[in-house]
């Protein structure tokens, strides 16, 4: 015997026993592979059977059918087109009643028109056959509908998270409709295979489909979650599933006492277990603030004259730079944006402007080209002259933002003020929570959670670095994540202290190991990234379109890739590289000059 491998010894075979077992396999194979023909020649029989198969012909084709897909199934029950078969089959068997059902009654209202003078006692005999029809119709179709149930319960055994099986027990249920089908006994499988498995997201999708369907109240899903955190506190799903219900049982907005409550219960279980890091995250859940709605950030009307372009190209026609707070597709914005020109004096809705293709500055990470989403927008404009003020609006109802530039000024900037933000909870219940944790943090010494958790509870961005630099060294395989993150706040607290309108912006000395949120800044002309340690310049500072200085002395930049997207800065003039490893090398500072412009003049003292 060769050592056991979790818990079962492995047993040596001999040349023969292996080729048995090929033998053995081969001939599985072979039988599969018939099966499947034959399943696949019968479907398609089934769906050919309209042009002119007799009615026993095709009964016999169906039920072989879905005995073939049966016995495939339950061996594999990961096969798609098996089962979209057998709800095709299904829907033609009920089709068929229906079909029966109808010429019967046509038959029977025949009947009636030759016997008038028997009508009344007629009615009521061919009304109580209407109703045997149709109950033996309806017990025809749950009766194969509750096969197909059995089945998928079957294939769920062998594979719990099959997501055919799942599926195709939601769809059947579908059918069965509320009133037949039997779904107290749906939620009691889900439970099962949730004690199996508490992980198994198709069993918990399934168990929200069954709730919706037969319209089970969230109170008596909260206590079914009660009852999984009671047996484990560290079942993720089930803090999850409750965080979904809590939300659909309020409207969205949490009220303070349930906030109160589920906060007292997470931090029951932070106490209990402070390594357990399901609670810990359920608990930033309801200290978390909403979403920040859709903004419009700023404007800047760039005239085509070249006073701010730097460049006098007779192609580039005036725009008006726009950037939002989240990106959107140009679909998004053909359908919300709206651009009017106003004459000087004129205090109307002006003229509606029917303006060319947005064009995306530069799209955001992971989005495809077809349909490129981005924050920042060039909204080509070429009707301007006479035009004193040019006002553009985004978006419908009570989510319209509107903002104007002025012609007059080209290159000015109209930052839009950002609106106060509601805090998921006040200033007094925050403080309170915020010593809880600190002690919980003492009691336990520090850990990445009670760490993660103080830095998101602290009042400014600013507070916290501190605790994500110590984070960086607790958890050095996670230090990137908690760099990028500080880098994050850091910036945020700078263009929180940056004056109204800046032309420059200094990020300097901060330990910089990204650069986010460069849309809210890419209107500077001048950008200080000293003593950082960034390694490369992300794809978003292509955006900056108005650049004409970085400096980006004493970095870690090493060649000339950790550079490229400047190449479609075209304002750029001067930059900066002293102290980096990209200086050093003269191969990569040749190949950096001959991608960017001529005009940038790169500085090394």
């Amino acid at each position: 015997f060769r050592p056991a491998m979790h818990g079962r010894p492995r047993v040596r075979t001999t040349e023969e026993q292996r080729a048995a077992k090929a033998k053995e396999r081969a001939a599985k194979v072979i039988e599969y592979r018939a099966a499947m023909d034959d399943a696949m020649r019968l479907r398609q029989l089934c769906q050919d059977s309209l042009a002119g198969l007799e009615a026993d012909e095709r009964r016999k084709n169906r039920e072989q059918l879905l005995r073939v897909t049966q016995a495939l199934l339950q061996a594999n029950p990961d096969i798609g087109t098996l089962w979209a078969a057998r709800r095709e089959t299904l829907q033609q068997i009920e089709q068929q009643q229906q079909q029966k059902q109808q010429e019967q009654q046509q038959q029977q209202e025949q009947q009636q028109q030759q016997e008038q003078q028997k009508q009344q006692e007629q009615q009521k005999q061919q009304e109580q056959q209407k109703q045997q029809q149709q109950q033996q119709s309806d017990e025809a179709i749950v009766a194969q509908l509750s096969n197909e149930l059995q089945l998928t319960a079957a294939c769920l055994m062998q594979n719990p998270k099959s997501y055919g099986a799942w599926h195709h027990r939601a769809w059947t249920l579908d059918r069965l409709g509320v009133s037949r089908a039997d779904l107290a006994g749906e939620l009691r499988l889900t439970r099962q295979f949730l004690q199996r498995d508490e992980r198994n997201f198709h069993c918990w999708d399934h168990r929200r489909h069954v709730c919706r369907l037969g319209g089970v109240p969230a109170s008596e899903e909260l206590a079914f979650s009660d009852k999984l955190l009671t047996a484990n506190m560290g079942n993720f799903s089930a803090w999850h599933y409750r965080s979904r219900l809590l939300l659909a049982q309020t409207d969205g907005g949490l009220t303070a006492q349930t906030r109160k409550r589920e906060l007292d219960t997470a931090l029951s279980a932070m106490f209990s277990d402070p390594a357990d890091t399901a609670p810990w995250a359920y608990y930033r859940w309801l200290m978390s603030p909403p979403s920040e709605p859709q903004r419009l950030l700023w404007l800047r009307y760039l005239s085509r004259n070249g006073n701010t372009d730097g460049d006098n190209d007779e192609n580039v026609s005036s725009c008006v730079l726009m950037c939002l707070s989240r990106p959107v597709t140009k679909a998004w914005l053909a359908k919300l944006l709206d651009i009017r020109l106003l004459p000087a004096g004129n205090n109307g809705d002006g003229c509606r402007l029917e303006a060319e293709d947005p064009v995306p500055v530069v799209a955001v990470s992971g989005c495809g080209s077809a349909n490129p989403a981005a924050h920042l927008w060039r909204l080509p404009i070429k009707a301007a002259d006479g035009v004193d003020v040019i006002r553009v609006s985004v978006g419908a109802d009570s989510t319209l933002m509107s903002s104007t530039v002025s012609t007059a000024a080209p290159g000015r900037l109209r930052l839009l003020p950002s609106p106060t933000q509601p805090s998921a909870v006040d200033e007094a219940l925050r403080s309170e929570q915020l010593n809880l944790i600190r002690q919980l943090n003492e009691l336990a010494g520090d850990s990445r959670q009670g760490l993660l958790t103080e830095a998101a509870l602290l009042p400014t961005p600013a507070e916290a670095l501190p605790l994500l630099d110590r984070l960086a060294q607790l958890d050095p395989t996670r230090s990137g994540a908690y760099g990028h993150a500080r880098s994050r706040l850091a910036v945020r607290a700078r263009l929180q202290e940056a004056k109204s309108e800046p032309e420059t912006l200094s990020l300097a000395g901060l330990g910089l190991t990204a650069l986010p949120l460069m849309h809210e800044f890419a209107f500077v002309s001048e950008l200080d990234l000293s003593d950082n340690r960034l390694t490369r310049l992300p794809g978003q500072a292509a955006g900056l379109q108005l650049l004409q200085t970085l400096d980006a002395r004493r970095n870690r930049l090493a060649d000339a890739d950790a550079c490229r997207p400047l190449v479609a800065c075209r304002r750029l003039r001067v930059l900066r590289l002293t102290g980096n490893p990209l200086a050093e090398e003269t191969a990569a500072l040749a190949e950096l000059s001959g991608q960017l412009s001529e005009r940038v003049r790169i500085e090394l003292d």
